[in-house]
């Protein structure tokens, strides 16, 4: 199922299936400032979890590129607790693990701030890395660096 924005613009969220690992896990990519949204909103967060449903039909990782994001507003932080409330009560048994990729200094911010509620299981499925290559070190699945690196540098020109 689409979300609204990505049913009359497909791939809007920019939220794509790039392959499995060697586990069978499926491996999802965003990079949501390639996007025309500016603002992470109660609405944007209705149609993320649209796409993270689709992605729960079976265990995934989620390689998050924050990459851009300092361009654009900052969002409420009770919209980010609620992402992240619905986050972990949804997909706690399939989602094994966010990799956030080439984090700015807002988006540090917002990390930061998560934080305290975060609990002891969910900050070991949460990894900063700075690079793909960082990625890899951290245990990512090496199989798709290549993609996202294409992935990324084809949406950042």
């Amino acid at each position: 199922m689409l979300c609204s924005k990505c049913s009359t613009r497909p791939g809007f969220h920019s939220f794509t299936l790039i392959g499995h690992t060697k586990q069978g896990e499926a491996i999802w990519y965003s990079k949501p400032s390639i996007t025309e949204e500016k603002k992470f909103t109660e609405e944007s967060v209705k149609n993320y979890l649209i796409h993270l449903d689709e992605a729960a039909k079976e265990p995934y990782i989620w390689i998050f590129d924050a990459a851009g994001l300092d361009k654009l507003e900052l969002p409420n932080l009770t919209i980010m607790r609620y992402f992240y409330m619905e986050v972990k009560k949804r997909y706690k048994d399939v989602l094994k693990c966010l990799y956030i990729l080439h984090i700015g200094w807002k988006s540090k911010i917002i990390y930061d701030m998560l934080q305290p509620f975060l609990s002891d299981e969910a900050k070991k499925r949460l990894v900063n890395c700075k690079s793909q290559l960082e990625l890899v070190s951290y245990g990512g699945p090496a199989e798709i660096v290549k993609n996202v690196y294409h992935s990324s540098s084809e949406s950042s020109t």
